[in-house]
């Protein structure tokens, strides 16, 4: 948790948004090969309109840059040593990248158990719900999951969680078509919701028995 008067310094928004302004300090997230550039699965879909992989490919790039450059004193890049986005090799031609070493920081402890929300499509609605909100979860910071129970993921502390967190982020009132599902670590769904047009329905919600569960453990 941040203090009041940080969390109030702390912004998240997509490069999109952040065209024209700066921030002393920028982080850009997620700088991995998968989502820089970030080319659906069935990136096909959009050909209707012209795209192409190399179209989309050029986009992200020129979005990658901009994130990079709207940083005032101090840009950091977050990425994994084995699958660093190819759009960081191209910068480090140009620039010194200097590695942070994370064995200096110490290890967060936490023996609290996790949930993960996933945001995949309603059944039936094909792709576009969340192609048309990628960014936005980019931005929040999920990740595509392509194996076991396929979706944009990202995890939460399972004790004091509350679906509030997850409907106040930049993508929740944009999102239609949108099934939200709440997995506990064995990814058992404890919880569903369906979202139109930006309004949450819940179907399923077995949260309150998981975190008393934790609350005893």
């Amino acid at each position: 948790m941040f203090s009041k008067g940080l969390a109030e310094g702390i912004s998240i928004s997509t490069s999109h948004k952040y065209k024209g302004l700066e921030k002393p300090v920028v982080i850009v997230m997620d700088a991995v090969a998968r989502s820089y550039p970030l080319i659906h699965p069935d990136w096909a879909f959009s050909r209707i309109l012209g795209d192409s992989p190399d179209r989309i490919a050029k986009e992200e790039r020129r979005l990658f840059y901009v994130a990079l450059t709207r940083a005032i004193d101090k840009l950091f890049i977050v990425t994994e040593r084995q699958s660093y986005s190819p759009f960081i090799e191209e910068v480090a031609k140009t620039m010194r990248l200097a590695k942070i070493d994370w064995s200096e920081f110490p290890a967060v402890k936490s023996k609290s158990m996790r949930l993960l929300v996933q945001v995949g499509n309603q059944e039936g609605r094909g792709i576009s719900p969340t192609f048309a909100i990628k960014d936005q979860l980019k931005a929040s910071g999920y990740q595509w999951q392509s194996t076991g129970s396929t979706g944009w993921t990202k995890g939460f502390q399972a004790n004091g969680f509350d679906i509030s967190r997850v409907q106040g982020e930049v993508w929740a009132s944009a999102a239609d078509g949108i099934e939200v599902r709440i997995l506990d670590e064995s990814e058992g769904v404890v919880a569903r919701f369906v979202v139109d047009a930006g309004t949450w329905v819940c179907t399923l919600d077995n949260l309150a028995s998981v975190q008393a569960a934790d609350d005893v453990a």
